[in-house]
């Protein structure tokens, strides 16, 4: 994800050198060079204390490495009856490590219609190895949703390769979207904390809420994704149910197949000579 952050960040380069320039004195110590930074809004004495606060709460030594972990950009336009405004947001995460350590330095930039950005937020936050490391140890959810990771994209595959080999299917189209898209239910596992559970079909309750979850789309039925370096890896396992449909479909009632092509060069078979139509003399109707 920081290839894709610098990559994002260098294309606004205001954004760019704010959060650098805000990096490198917080670094250094240097408040003052942050000030010109801040949105107008937030007074100098509180910007002194919050700066101050964050340098004393990073190590005193150098970082080991530094990278732009995340950069968010937005830009809205909203016409009232007062006119257009043109609001521009920006969030980024810069991340220092420490060693093992992890801390982040998050920023919430924001500008009007044609001000410059400014910083409209700025705090430092740590994170947990074991929140994104790897397990201590694999449990038995780990091997199952890790295999099921693993087979279900498998046997998808192979059930589509299968399908093509089938000569004259009808809708092979739809066929083809049916069984990468239809995988159901849904599985979920935490790899760092080794939690897991189903994600669709679920219910999710709150305070005063109580949200049902249907559907989930899961392609190919697996997968893993990871948000960030600080995020731990989630693995996503689903069973292929369009897959098994197919199998079932083929195996019982059969998979509706188109007729096969007449070749252009086959002869229609040629019909029986007509008698009357050889010549011959017909006593009931002599030539005149």
């Amino acid at each position: 994800m920081s290839q894709s952050a610098d990559h994002l960040a260098n294309t606004d380069p205001e954004s760019r050198s704010i959060i650098d320039t805000t990096t490198d004195a917080i670094l250094a110590g240097e408040i003052d060079a942050i000030l010109p930074l801040l949105h107008p809004q937030i007074t100098e004495q509180a910007a002194r204390q919050g700066i101050g606060d964050i340098i004393e709460f990073l190590p005193e030594a150098d970082p080991d490495e530094r990278e732009l972990a995340g950069f968010y950009r937005t830009d809205n336009v909203t016409t009232t009856s007062d006119g257009t405004v043109r609001r521009s947001l920006r969030e980024a995460l810069v991340l220092l490590h420490y060693g093992e350590d992890r801390y982040g330095l998050q920023f919430n930039l924001a500008a009007v219609d044609d001000e410059p950005l400014r910083i409209t937020n700025l705090r430092v936050v740590t994170y947990d190895p074991a929140s994104y490391g790897p397990p201590s140890e694999l449990t038995l959810a780990h091997h199952v949703l890790r295999a099921a990771a693993i087979a279900s994209p498998a046997f998808v595959l192979f059930t589509l390769i299968a399908m093509f080999r089938l000569k004259r299917v009808k809708r092979r189209i739809l066929w083809t979207l049916f069984i990468i898209v239809v995988c159901y239910p849904v599985f979920q596992l935490n790899w760092s904390t080794g939690q897991w559970s189903m994600i669709a079909p679920s219910i999710q309750t709150s305070a005063n809420q109580l949200n049902f979850k249907l559907l989930e789309f899961t392609f190919f039925g697996g997968g893993a994704v990871r948000a960030s370096v600080v995020d731990p890896w989630v693995v996503s396992a689903a069973v292929p149910l369009g897959a098994l449909i197919f199998w079932i479909k083929l195996a019982t009632v059969g998979i509706r197949r188109k007729p096969p092509k007449v070749e252009r060069n086959q002869r229609l078979p040629e019909e029986e000579p007509d008698p009357r139509s050889d010549g011959a003399a017909d006593p009931s109707n002599p030539p005149g």
